[in-house]
């Protein structure tokens, strides 16, 4: 896994300290669903894939912090708090949702989901994070570009 030899056990670790979402119901403010199920998949997936990344650099800026105490990244994806950052309203409402073509009840693509939670990011990140910037091409992060956007050297051979 990432260029490390793995065991199961080590797999059952790192599933155990990942940041899961799932479908939601009583969501407020979408119009006519009050569920994301059946379309609301990428939206979630492209959560966890920002929670868990958020959760890694903060440990990497904080390395003796314990993992559990994550409950500032799990509450900026609160979805019926107008004060999240990351939340399905967020996502599903506003200019950044009409630029990339973000519908209630419709299915979201990759680049998508992508680019709108890093836009919303970008634009106002989780407190704590402002110096993290996002980068996504094509759909894909890629390395180089953001340690430079970051500042750092990249010494890739």
């Amino acid at each position: 896994m990432l260029g490390r030899s793995v065991t199961v056990e080590m797999c059952k670790e790192e599933m155990l300290k990942a940041i899961w979402f799932t479908y939601r119901s009583d969501l407020e403010g979408l119009g006519k669903n009050t569920s994301d199920v059946g379309w609301g998949c990428m939206i979630r997936v492209g959560q966890m894939q920002l929670a868990q990344m958020l959760g890694i650099h903060k440990q990497s800026i904080h390395p003796f912090e314990k993992k559990s105490e994550d409950w500032d990244i799990i509450h900026s994806f609160h979805d019926n708090d107008a004060n999240s950052n990351y939340g399905i309203n967020k996502i599903l409402n506003g200019p950044i949702a009409v630029r990339h073509g973000a519908m209630e009840g419709k299915w979201m693509y990759i680049p998508q989901i992508a680019n709108i939670l890093t836009e919303l990011h970008n634009s106002k990140p989780l407190k704590g994070y402002e110096g993290l910037r996002l980068i996504v091409q094509d759909g894909g992060i890629y390395y180089s570009e953001l340690a430079s956007a970051m500042g750092y050297e990249v010494c890739i051979h």
